[in-house]
């Protein structure tokens, strides 16, 4: 499965999703006027 995430989460929480939770979790920067976030549900 695959998860995206905001960059704030990187590092320890992408080996922990990998390893822990067999989920490959790619980090999204967001830009830096950007406040928030968006929840997108993407279809496979």
């Amino acid at each position: 499965m695959l998860v995206w995430a905001d960059d704030g989460c990187a590092n320890s929480l992408v080996e922990y999703g990998l390893t822990v939770l067999a989920l490959a979790l790619v980090t999204v920067k967001r830009g830096d006027d950007t406040r928030g976030f968006a929840l997108a549900i993407v279809p496979e």
